[in-house]
């Protein structure tokens, strides 16, 4: 899932092909009739990649990264025990939605949910 991390980040723009590997990767059960949400191109189709019991998330914007994603990952079972939930980032110049999905692929590649 790593690669299909970095393959989010280096992407000029959304991508329905990406869009359909994300779902599929996180789906396998998926056929190729399944429509995938618009996650490369749209924040609230890549939040539903964040699983609700993982923790926070945010989203900032700095000079040397451009947008920054970041998802604080733990199982939540672990929560109630205060271990320390794991930072997963994900980075692009210019989209949110691609540096959260990125993000969100590789809290989900560490079995995070």
């Amino acid at each position: 899932m790593e690669d299909l991390a970095r393959r989010i980040e280096a992407a000029d723009e959304q991508c329905r092909e990406l869009d359909y590997e994300i779902y599929r990767t996180l789906n396998p059960q998926a056929t190729k009739f399944s429509m995938p949400k618009a996650y490369t191109s749209s924040i609230d189709a890549a939040m539903t990649l964040v699983n609700s019991e993982w923790g926070d998330w945010s989203l900032s914007r700095d000079s040397l990264h451009g947008i920054e994603a970041a998802v604080w990952a733990c199982r939540s079972r672990y929560v109630a025990t205060g271990d320390v939930a794991t930072c997963h980032q994900g980075y692009h110049s210019t989209s949110p939605a691609l540096a959260l999905c990125a993000a969100a692929i590789r809290a989900a590649a560490k079995g995070a949910t």
